[in-house]
């Protein structure tokens, strides 16, 4: 069937970006496209492991800072936030700034130089880059006390970091070190730019011992260092063999500050090199000899890997008895203690057994004491220390220490 000129000429409009506003933004495209192949401002970057071109023009250039107008398709997904790396140059950006292109992605970047190293609550360390400005002090802060003269650390930066689910629990207060140096968070801004937090930060003292792990040089890549208020135990933790053919349950616990945090215990990944089944985290070994077992915990950034022998000699059933509850407790409310019961790490029905511990009434009332559970509430702003203790048949197959804080 033949097409009229007018339904032709339609077609031709709407390739071509149908109304006048459209054809003016394809025609701006088109334009763009033919620069990044031909311009001497077509760069190379990397952002998120992917080559792109782009076109990088001169905006601001001065000693503390330099920012260029980046200019990509849509199409590549740049956005606010975004650090990329420069071939060319060598060296990485961050997009901090969206202009009001309507054809493409406009933004302004600059040079982020530094590495910011901060811990978040879990003690695991991550580093990004950042552009930083500063310091622009000019004098010197210092006291003069009991015949002793000291300076006072006073030199200020100011940082751009790309906004996503570390960088935003960084908080005033929070201690980073960049260079080696330890800097104070005193004002975050992640609000005003969607994308981008904006860090006023102020000159620290360094402490060479606690400030150890804060300060090391790192690869960029989040760490996970243990401490004693983050405590990670597995089965897998006492044991170098396990049994052919008998299905043996893995899981981790994650404790933070005496406290389980279930959805951290729970999005723990295993996977297993040897021959062997492994089905909603339940393992069934296949074949005797060397099994490695590797687990990861995504948002500790911790890994481990657990060499295991797999013997087709009859192994004694490692069976133990567990309290569950927090360690540490605020002197106000209850608390409740669970005894569990585990067979090679898969969980049984425990004997009945006893809670023994030393009645303390100006620390706590029991409310709930049976052969599974056991309720404290604790008397308000009374501080001190629990022993508790699960017997079974006269012996004690569990112990929990736990510690009642002040509420201040």
């Amino acid at each position: 069937m033949a097409i009229n000129t007018y339904e032709l000429l339609k077609k031709r409009l709407q390739a071509n970006g149908g109304n006048q506003e459209g054809r003016m933004r394809q025609g701006k495209l088109k334009t763009l496209l033919k620069a990044l192949q031909y311009s001497e401002q077509a760069e190379t970057v990397i952002k998120d492991g992917e080559t792109h071109r782009v076109i990088l023009n001169k905006n601001k250039q001065k000693m503390d800072y330099d920012d260029k107008n980046i200019s990509v398709p849509f199409e590549a997904g740049f956005k606010v936030g975004d650090i990329f790396h420069w071939v060319e140059d060598n060296s990485d950006w961050i997009i901090y700034l969206k202009e009001g292109q309507d054809a493409y992605f406009t933004g302004v970047c600059r040079k982020a130089i530094y590495d910011v190293r901060w811990k978040d609550e879990y003690n695991v360390y991550h580093t990004c880059k950042a552009a930083v400005r500063g310091p622009v002090e000019t004098k010197i802060v210092g006291e003069f006390k009991s015949g002793i003269a000291f300076d006072k650390p006073n030199y200020t930066l100011y940082c751009l970091l790309p906004r996503n689910e570390e960088t935003i629990k960084l908080k005033r207060y929070s201690r980073v070190s960049i260079e080696g140096r330890v800097w104070e968070v005193a004002v975050v801004d992640s609000v005003s730019e969607p994308g981008i937090i904006e860090v006023q930060l102020l000159e620290d003292f360094k402490n060479a011992i606690e400030d150890e792990d804060l300060v090391k040089p790192s690869e960029g890549k989040c760490e996970f260092i243990p401490s004693e208020s983050v405590k990670i135990s597995s089965p897998l933790d006492d044991i170098d063999e396990i049994q052919i053919y008998e299905p043996f349950h893995l899981w981790m616990n994650v404790e933070k500050d005496g406290k389980t945090d279930k959805e951290i215990s729970e999005s723990a990944e295993f996977t297993v090199k040897g021959k062997a089944s492994l089905v909603d985290n339940l393992l069934t070994p296949l074949e005797v000899g060397p099994l490695e077992i590797s687990v990861k915990i995504p948002k500790l950034c911790y890994e481990k890997t657990y060499s295991i022998n797999v013997t087709d000699v009859d192994i004694p059933s490692v069976a133990e008895y567990e309290i569950f509850g927090d360690d540490k407790v605020k002197s106000f409310g209850s608390n409740e203690y669970v005894i569990k019961y585990f067979i090679d790490g898969i969980e049984a029905e425990p004997e009945q057994g006893t809670w023994e511990f030393v009645n303390n009434k100006k620390l706590f009332t029991i409310s709930k004491n049976d052969s599974n559970s056991i309720i404290f509430n604790w008397n308000i702003g009374s501080v001190g220390n629990v022993k508790l203790q699960y017997v079974v048949n006269n012996n004690v197959v569990a112990t929990k220490e736990i510690k009642v804080e002040s509420l201040i």
